[in-house]
């Protein structure tokens, strides 16, 4: 699995556990955004919806943790 870091223009900067790898953001399903968890079938890629869910409760509760952790 992938996740989306980012876009760079016409390209989408895709992360996985540090490796990262740029495509065309055309190759992604047009309404896939900035943080959305990737599936590669063949060579289609597929948004993950049920772990792009969980990966952004997983930040939010992070960021809840640390905010609790300063002083």
């Amino acid at each position: 699995m992938y996740s989306i870091e980012r876009f760079e223009g016409d390209r989408a900067v895709l992360d996985r556990g540090g490796e990262r790898i740029v495509i065309l953001r055309s190759a992604l399903p047009p309404d896939a955004r900035e943080g959305d968890v990737l599936r590669r079938c063949g060579h289609a890629w597929y948004v993950d919806n049920e772990a792009t869910q969980r990966r952004r409760q997983a930040l939010i509760a992070r960021r809840a943790r640390l905010r609790e952790e300063m002083p």
